[in-house]
């Protein structure tokens, strides 16, 4: 597929679902047409498309078959639509509940990170126990957050709500004024295989600068982007490394 006539699509609502059913390809078909878009932008380009239709943002997020760094992504659009008023809180509230109790997202899944994410900026306190419980029963990949992270998102959310859309745009939720010059670069995007990664592992790496056990417990990849290098010193991104593990 050629993804040059799709991107002078993108510019028009109508393109909404023409996109969703783009983001249904696997995850090498997606790293070849979009690379790096699938998580760097595709939130704001999706929220700038919505076309109203909520359903089809939480059917995408409940397919297994989609790659999870993409309905992580989806997530993240539709807390900023929920947000915005643009789609329902309530109807919000009830499918970020549904995706627990139906168990949308296979163990270590990222879907389940953008699901807490989405119930900490919102705002959901009823919720939160849901999110104890997903943590408990292993469902949350470990490595990207703590609990704590999480409670304090939420508890922040809920005394400073105005004060939300600062921690979207750190997130890179938004819209997007230009989607052509978003993703133009992504024509050129693409990854070797996993076994093509030729890059010897350093004598010395992240792991060996970690604290003694004495030393207050830390997360090393608390900061580090799901796009950045893995500091582990692989040569691959992170989402391809050890937050894949």
């Amino acid at each position: 597929m050629e993804i040059e006539p799709a991107l002078h699509q993108l510019d028009r609502v109508e393109a909404f679902r023409p996109l969703l059913r783009l983001l249904r390809r696997s995850e090498h078909e997606l790293d070849g047409l979009l690379g790096d878009a699938v998580t760097e932008g595709m939130a704001r380009v999706v929220a700038g498309m919505f076309d109203g239709d909520a359903d089809a943002l939480f059917s995408l997020i409940s397919d297994r078959s989609v790659d999870q760094f993409v309905r992580d992504t989806i997530l993240g659009a539709a807390t900023f639509l929920t947000w915005e008023g643009r789609i329902e809180r309530d109807r919000m509230r009830d499918f970020l509940e549904r995706f627990h109790a139906d168990r949308l997202a296979d163990d270590d899944d990222f879907a389940w990170i953008g699901w807490l994410e989405a119930i900490a900026w919102l705002g959901l306190r009823d919720l939160a126990p849901l999110v104890h419980s997903a943590w408990d029963d292993g469902r949350v990949p470990l490595g990207m957050l703590e609990l704590s992270d999480f409670e304090d998102d939420l508890l922040a959310a809920e005394q400073s709500p105005n004060d939300i859309e600062d921690r979207f745009k750190r997130a890179g939720l938004g819209y997007i004024d230009d989607v052509l010059e978003a993703l133009e670069w992504s024509r050129h995007a693409g990854y070797p295989d996993e076994e093509d990664w030729q890059s010897p592992l350093p004598e010395k790496t992240w792991l060996d600068e970690l604290p003694s056990l004495t030393a207050p417990v830390t997360n090393p990849l608390r900061h580090v982007g799901r796009n950045d290098s893995c500091p582990c010193g692989s040569g691959k991104k992170s989402k391809k490394c050890c937050l894949a593990n």
